[in-house]
C-alpha cells in the first residue's frame, strides 16, 4: 500500500478500515520548494474517513485532505497540465527510494529518498454536500 513506507502514517491509518488507492483524486497542489530538494504533494482522499475524530464529526467535515512531502528528490518531470483534477498517484518504495507517479490530467514523476506526511486534515468540502 502506498502509505506504508511513508513516515508519521499511523494518524491517516487509524482514519480507515482500509486506506483507499489515490484513483481519480483532486490534487489541490504541488509545491516544488528548497531548490527542488522537497517536493510537497497536496490532495483530497477518494472517500471520507470511516473512523474519523469525533472533533471532525461536530464540524460537520467531510472531505480529508492530506499533505505529503518527499525530499532529497533525484528526479522530478512534470509532463503535461491540464487541470490538477482526476489524477492517480501511485506511490512505491523500491530500493530505497520513493518512485512517484501521477497520471491523469497532469503526467508527472519522481523519485526521492524520504517520505512523509506531514498533514491530515478534514474539512467541509461544499462539491461534497448531498
Amino acid at each position: 500500500m502506498w502509505y506504508l513506507s511513508l513516515e508519521n502514517n499511523l494518524f491517516l491509518t487509524n482514519l480507515y478500515n482500509e486506506v483507499p488507492e489515490l484513483k481519480n483524486i483532486k490534487i489541490e497542489n504541488i509545491n516544488i520548494v528548497d531548490g527542488g530538494r522537497k517536493v510537497t504533494l497536496c490532495f483530497d482522499m477518494p472517500i471520507y474517513a470511516e473512523n474519523p475524530p469525533q472533533k471532525w464529526v461536530n464540524l460537520g467535515n467531510n472531505t480529508v485532505w492530506v499533505e505529503l512531502d518527499f525530499f532529497d528528490i533525484s528526479e522530478l518531470e512534470i509532463k503535461s497540465m491540464k487541470t490538477l483534477e482526476k489524477c492517480d498517484i501511485e506511490i512505491k518504495y523500491v530500493e530505497n527510494s520513493f518512485i512517484i507517479n501521477i497520471t491523469g490530467t497532469v503526467d508527472a514523476s519522481m523519485i526521492a529518498e524520504y517520505g512523509y506526511i506531514q498533514k491530515v486534515e478534514g474539512y467541509i468540502n461544499n462539491l461534497n454536500l448531498d
